[in-house]
This record gives C-alpha cells, structure tokens and sequence, in this order.
C-alpha cells in the first residue's frame, strides 16, 4: 500500500494486473510483423521499466494503470520500430571500409546484419534467423560467508551457474558475501515477478550450500537482460558465420560467430583474437595477438 493513502503502491499494482497486460502485450504484437524481435514478455518489462517511479501512477487504481501501461507498451513499439528502420535506411549506419586498413565488426548479430556493407556476408537473413536468448540474474546478499566457491555450476537444481561477486560489488569480504546465481536461456524466468524468482533461487542456494542455511539474506535484487545471447538450438550452427566476410580486410567477432563454442565469453574472446589475428595478416603483419592457450600477449 502506498503510505498513507490507503492505495496499492505501484509495484502491488504490477503485480494485481500482470496478467492483463501480458494479454494486451500478446495482443499488440499479433499486430506486429511475424519476425518480430520482442517477446511478450520484454514487452511488458520495457513497459514496466519505463512507468517505474512515475510519480503520477503513485496514487493510480487498477483501470488507470492498465491504460497507461497500455499506452507506455504503444510507445515502446513505437521506439523499437523507428530503432529498426533508422539501421536500415540508407544513409544510416553502415561500416565503412575506407576509413580503417582492416576492419573488425564485433557486435551483437543482428546489428552486424543491418551495418555490414551488402555482399559482407552472403545471406544477412541467417543472422536474424540465430533469434535471441535472455539471461536472468538473481544477486543475494548474505550477512555472512556461505561458500568458498568462486565460481559453481549446479546439478540437479535450478541453479545453473553461480559467482562469487563479493569483491565486484565492492562489499567487505568481512562483511558477508554476494552471490549471482545466473540462469540462461531464461524465458519464462524474464516474465516472472522479481519477489517469486528471489524466493525460488534463495531456497535452491539453502538446499545447495550448507552454509546458506544458518545465514540472513540482507538485501537480494534481479537483473534481466532480454537479448544476452543468441538462441541455441539444433540448427544453428550452419547459421553462425565464420570470421571472414566478402571484404578481404572486414571480419566478423563475437559469440555469436562460429566459435565451436557456445554462446559464452569464452567463446567472444576467441572470436575477437580470430578476428583480430585475420585483420593484422590482412595488412601484412604476421604478430600473433594473443595465446589463446596460455592467455599471455604474444
């Protein structure tokens, strides 16, 4: 309740009325093109993201939120169409070979589908086509120490990956300890309420680490980043395009390439030392950037 007003406040609201607006969000975007990017889901977050501490909505009731998260929804379609057309209409954008000796493109693929000169790479539909994948992070904060793990990856729980990000955080390590438990390929996590994901994954760090058992959780918050990774699943390797590209001096980096890795930062740093070791033998330099194997500067 909002104090003193006796009124939801607006993350209860949210939450009242998240389904409805799930329907509207699926309702708009049938509307929409068939291959469009943003999912129900992201549909609603942007939506939520953007009328979050809106002081006019602090004192709103259900009918009056559903109609400007309604009109906030319209908006980020809206934006998100004139985002699409400014990279491709002509005279927006675009690498530009004459201005570098070699050129490196190393960003997500589908903005390397709208920038890369025509004839960069033979079916620029291939890289839409890798789709995207989102990545849900549930951070808590303990009272106390829990693991020495740095790093872990879980077996038979919900936790797929966790991290160690006391020292990151800047927290005294004295103090207590902040972990992440990352979940990948996290499209029914994105759409779900912060309150029942941090339920869920403290529970699943208590069932894991003996020490979460005994410990307070301080402060516990989610992050969710809608397109983190490229969609993997069977079939998209023939979709993943090597290094080199139709320019003999513009190359191709990222997960996203044809590492013979997954979507990890792994395999991006393989792709920027790929990229990078074709762009310097592109320009007569024979110097090796990096060892990959050893992980020193040549």
């Amino acid at each position: 309740m909002t104090e003193g007003s006796g009124l939801p406040s607006e993350s209860a609201l949210f939450e009242l009325v998240y389904h409805e607006l799930r329907r509207l969000a699926s309702s708009y975007l049938r509307q929409e093109r068939p291959d469009h990017t943003l999912q129900t889901s992201a549909l609603v977050n942007e939506a939520y993201l953007r009328l979050a501490g809106n002081r006019h909505l602090q004192s709103t009731d259900r009918q009056q939120y559903l109609r400007v998260a309604s009109h906030a929804m319209r908006h980020v379609l809206v934006d998100h169409a004139r985002r699409r057309s400014a990279m491709k209409r002509e005279g927006g954008v675009r690498v530009n070979l004459d201005e570098a000796d070699a050129v490196v493109v190393a960003v997500p693929h589908r903005v390397a589908a709208a920038i890369l000169p025509e004839g960069g790479i033979v079916d620029p539909a291939r890289l839409e086509s890798l789709g995207v994948s989102p990545i849900v992070d549930v951070h808590v904060v303990y009272d106390r120490r829990v693991t020495k793990l740095a790093i872990a990856a879980g077996v038979d729980t919900p936790i797929q990956f966790l991290f160690d990000k006391t020292a990151a955080s800047g927290r005294d390590v004295a103090s207590g300890q902040v972990l992440a438990v990352s979940i990948s390929c996290a499209e029914a996590e994105q759409g779900e309420r912060p309150e029942a994901l941090i339920e869920r994954y403290t529970g699943a760090l208590r069932a894991l680490l003996p020490g979460a058992r005994s410990a307070e959780v301080v402060d516990a918050v989610v992050s969710r980043e809608h397109e983190a990774t490229f969609r993997g699943v069977p079939g998209t390797a023939r979709l993943r395009p090597g290094p080199e590209t139709g320019f003999e001096r513009l190359f191709l980096a990222g997960a996203w390439t044809d590492t013979g890795w997954p979507a990890t930062m792994e395999g991006a740093v393989r792709s920027g030392v790929r990229a990078a070791r074709h762009a310097l033998q592109a320009v007569g330099t024979t110097r090796a950037p990096v060892d990959l194997d050893w992980g020193v500067v040549a």
